[in-house]
């Protein structure tokens, strides 16, 4: 992708390859991940039976967290209430708006903030370019019906939203990405250190009725003893006392994989302490009096690289939250020549994540290559340095002037 493409110079006449592209691209992933299950069977390369299942439980007072299963629900009681209507449709018509709504909330999710000015002001043709590199780092979430590429687009909605000031859209966005997965909390409480007074009551009454609401839909005695269960399941769950193909892919794996095996306690201190240079760079940036598209997309950028590198609880799938800011990150640095070095570094990132999702093309020996050598976590560990980096070295940059006129598009 050549850097005059993005930047739509005006010394040639604009062109609507990229936009068209990526329409028909994403068009064409919509049907074949999202249609799929109304052609072809459902129980293939999908964790939508795990949220059915519980569903059923859910409705029929049974247990939630049951070990043994080739997929265990790992989720808050209130998401088994959540899927409840999808288990009363059709097992394909369930599947097939399950899918869409992770698409549609995706898709959503980045359109927002491209109309917001995240990560900065872009032409279409730039817009047109992160969704086409955000795509290939997408698929395999999208493939196997996971809640990762809604959680992702509900932070995207977040972050869009505070740049508009719609506080509460922000905390209702946090909210229900947290009760899906209890890690996008962390967004959350780094927005709180720029934004206190507008989100800390939000959040917390959001929060609260998210984990009540159960007790609403179900006997109390028995949501409280799922919570019970749940909290245990969460805190007692160590998959590297498994094989390393069940590990989790973060960054204890590369440690045991390359220097030496990390207990869990010393996997939550270096947990807590990225969270606190993390937090630390953000109150910098913060006391810098940055522009706050450059705020926002540094807490957004780090907050993810922590929730995958160094989350609870990160599968091969959950890679789909650095999606967008692989792509934000190339398209920004195609667009400054004098970016090349940071481009090198984004496009070495940007090729281990495409490298681990083609492995598993090559059966066995992709396989390898995933466990054996941990790229996802090494490309995220290596976004999370760049970003940092560029945190530190760049507190005092303006904010860039408006992109050239989206007049490449009649």
């Amino acid at each position: 992708m050549q850097t005059e493409d993005l930047n739509n110079s005006p010394a040639r006449p604009p062109s609507r390859f990229l936009i068209n592209a990526a329409i028909i691209l994403w068009s064409i992933a919509f049907l074949v991940l999202c249609c799929r299950p109304l052609v072809s069977r459902v129980d293939t390369h999908s964790v939508f039976p795990v949220f059915t299942s519980a569903a059923r439980n859910w409705l029929n007072g049974g247990d939630l967290y049951v070990r043994g299963r080739a997929e265990d629900f790992r989720y808050s009681p209130i998401v088994a209430a959540f899927f409840v209507p999808f288990d009363l449709l059709p097992l394909r018509v369930g599947e097939f708006l399950w899918r869409s709504l992770n698409f549609a909330v995706l898709v959503g999710g980045l359109l927002y903030c491209c109309r917001a000015g995240l990560p900065r002001p872009m032409t279409l043709n730039q817009k047109a370019a992160v969704f086409l590199l955000a795509l290939p780092m997408s698929i395999g979430s999208l493939n196997n019906a996971q809640s990762n590429p809604l959680v992702m687009g509900l932070m995207l909605i977040a972050m869009a939203a505070v740049v508009e000031k719609r506080w509460t859209l922000c905390a209702a966005a946090i909210t229900v990405a947290t009760l899906f997965k209890l890690y996008p909390l962390s967004l959350g409480m780094l927005l709180l250190l720029f934004y206190p007074a507008r989100l800390s009551w939000r959040l917390l009454v959001g929060l609260s009725v998210g984990f009540l609401l159960p007790f609403i839909l179900q006997r109390a005695g028995y949501v409280l003893n799922q919570y019970a269960i749940w909290v245990r399941y969460l805190t007692a769950e160590d998959r590297q006392k498994g094989p390393i193909a069940d590990w989790y892919r973060d960054f204890r794996a590369v440690w045991r994989v390359y220097v030496a095996p990390m207990s869990m306690r010393q996997y939550m201190i270096v947990q807590l302490t990225v969270a606190a240079i993390i937090a630390v760079i953000c109150l910098i940036g913060r006391s810098q009096h940055r522009p706050m598209h450059q705020r926002l997309t540094m807490l957004l950028s780090l907050a993810c690289c922590w929730m995958t590198v160094f989350g609870p609880a990160t599968e091969s799938a959950t890679y789909i939250l650095l999606a967008p800011i692989v792509a934000w990150m190339l398209v920004e640095t195609y667009a400054e020549p004098s970016a090349w070095l940071r481009r090198i570094g984004y496009e070495l990132v940007f090729g281990l994540f495409i490298a681990s999702q083609c492995a598993l093309w090559f059966g066995s020996r992709g396989k390898w290559f995933r466990d054996q050598l941990q790229p996802l976590p090494i490309a995220g560990t290596l976004l999370l340095m760049l970003l940092l980096v560029q945190a530190l070295t760049s507190q005092n940059v303006s904010t860039p002037g408006p992109p050239l006129a989206d007049t490449d598009v009649d």
